[in-house]
């Protein structure tokens, strides 16, 4: 209907009404399927398109939201290219909105424009939750510009940035410790974040995760340990640390371990950060291992709750897909834990070439002990060995 009037009636005042009807069909939870949802979203938000110039903050809005869409579906560059159609009209202080910024420095980076990327502390909030992705923007910002040494020192000043969440600037620091190589640095400012209670703030996961790319034992039991008091939180401890478990373990080539931590997971709650990673993660261990969950079950959680690059590793692992890097993956050096993993899975289908092929473009020694850099670096030095 709405894209009937648009059509008929291009100059109609009813355009002005588009957005609060976006608004109402959020978060449109009515549709099973993800990608469906998704498709929906961005026809929703194309009724908008033709906005006022300046738009609006409502148009804005809207237009992050079908960005993140287009995301989900692997389509990156037309988000990029939607994007960058929007920022050429925005002011200059629209240019800085809370939404519009992060999700800009994240299309740079899912497609690998590394020179649209600014400066962290240009950033007016510093965002952990663009795209689903656990790293934080900031921290990419400053590894890629070359400017973590400035960025620890100013952090350690008191000079931060405003976040969505505050709890997540933590997460943030580690992120760019541990690219430092700063193990000892990221003990004792887990120790301080304990004391001053700011350990976790609703993102265990997001923690969790950034915590045990360094593929440290000992750093990750350290800071599992200091959790330990969320116990009675089912929907964050119990399902947090035993993936964190499973995750590690997968990443080290030792499926059966993996598929053990990851059958004491609860079942995964909508409510959970970063849930869609989360799934997939299950469904690659059980691709695998033996998870309690038929091929059947795996595929049905598959196509309800991925899409794009995540729905198609699923796929691979259930070999209901060949093996390919196709078009609605993104930039080798972002989100590398889909290479990663599916780098593991071709190693223990005996596919050492394919997996070194996968693997290899996902290094990025900037990044340290972050990124997944540990494991796709173990990983090749298995796979390229003779």
């Amino acid at each position: 209907m709405l894209k009937r009037i648009t059509s008929e009636f291009p100059d109609s005042s009813a355009r002005n009404y588009f957005p609060y009807i976006n608004a109402l069909f959020q978060p449109m939870n009515w549709i099973a399927n993800l990608s469906e949802r998704s498709h929906v979203s961005i026809d929703l938000k194309e009724c908008i398109q033709h906005d006022p110039n300046p738009p609006t903050m409502w148009h804005i809005h809207s237009a992050v939201e079908r960005a993140a869409s287009l995301g989900l579906l692997g389509k990156w560059r037309q988000a990029w290219e939607e994007m960058q159609e929007l920022y050429a009209r925005l002011t200059e202080a629209q240019r800085k909105h809370f939404m519009f910024q992060p999700s800009r420095q994240v299309l740079a980076l899912a497609t690998g424009r590394e020179e649209e990327l600014i400066n962290a502390y240009d950033l007016t909030y510093w965002s952990t939750w663009s795209f689903e992705h656990y790293t934080g923007i900031p921290g990419h910002c400053a590894i890629r510009r070359g400017e973590v040494s400035e960025f620890i020192q100013r952090f350690r000043r008191g000079d931060r940035q405003k976040c969505h969440f505050e709890a997540s600037i933590p997460q943030i620091f580690l992120f760019v410790l541990l690219s430092h190589h700063d193990l000892v640095g990221a003990r004792y400012f887990i120790e301080g974040m304990t004391e001053a209670g700011t350990l976790y703030g609703g993102d265990l996961l997001g923690q969790g995760y950034t915590i045990t790319d360094a593929q440290d034992d000992e750093l990750v039991e350290h800071w599992i340990a200091k959790i330990a008091r969320f116990q009675k939180d089912e929907g964050a401890y119990n399902q947090v640390v035993p993936a964190l478990r499973a995750r590690l373990a997968l990443e080290r080539g030792d499926w059966k371990t993996a598929a053990t931590h990851i059958q004491q997971e609860l079942s995964i709650s909508k409510g959970v950060a970063f849930v869609r990673l989360q799934l997939l993660l299950r469904i690659v261990i059980g691709s695998g291992a033996d998870i309690g969950l038929s091929k059947r079950e795996m595929l049905k959680q598959a196509h309800e709750q991925l899409a794009g690059p995540h729905l198609e590793l699923a796929l691979i692992c259930l070999q209901e897909q060949k093996p390919a890097i196709t078009d609605l993956w993104p930039h080798p050096k972002w989100m590398p834990e889909l290479r990663l993993w599916l780098a593991l899975w071709l190693e223990a289908q005996g596919k050492k070439s394919q997996a070194y092929n996968v693997a290899e473009p996902a290094i990025d020694n900037r990044y340290g002990l972050m990124h997944c850099q540990p494991a796709l670096k173990k990983l090749l030095q298995r796979v390229s060995s003779k």
